[in-house]
């Protein structure tokens, strides 16, 4: 619903609130952290590595990069032997973590390496998924 109304509107902006509730000394201690993050300097890319990509450390390689250029989403194993790899971020970060990805670990190879522009989702941490 958030998204078609975004669209109607173009909007810019999304907006991230995350509500933490704490107890302190029989008292309960509520924060709110609301943030506005500028759409246009965001990007979310989806990325399909084929070649010796599973088996050799490939993921966990693809999360170590993705904490160091922060950036958000999933990286999981295909049923075909490839990889697929959704991430975003700030523009230049995704640049340095997909030209990070194409070379992978050492044991790795990758072959093709293909990547498609996709809607901004909002992600809010980066996850191995297991299929």
């Amino acid at each position: 619903m958030l998204s078609k109304l975004e669209n109607e509107l173009k909007v810019d902006f999304l907006i991230i609130v995350q509500r933490y509730t704490f107890h302190l000394n029989n008292t309960f201690l509520i924060l709110i952290f609301v943030m506005a993050i500028d759409k246009r300097t965001m990007k979310r890319v989806r990325i399909i590595v084929d070649g010796r990509v599973q088996g050799v450390g490939f993921r966990y390689f693809v999360a170590n990069g993705a904490k160091s250029h922060n950036i958000n989403g999933y990286v999981q194993n295909l049923p075909d032997g490839k990889v697929e790899i959704d991430a975003e971020g700030e523009s230049e970060n995704i640049y340095h973590f997909i030209t990070e990805c194409k070379k992978g670990p050492a044991l790795s190879r990758v072959d093709t390496f293909m990547v498609s522009n996709i809607p901004f989702y909002g992600y809010k941490q980066f996850k191995i998924r297991q299929r």
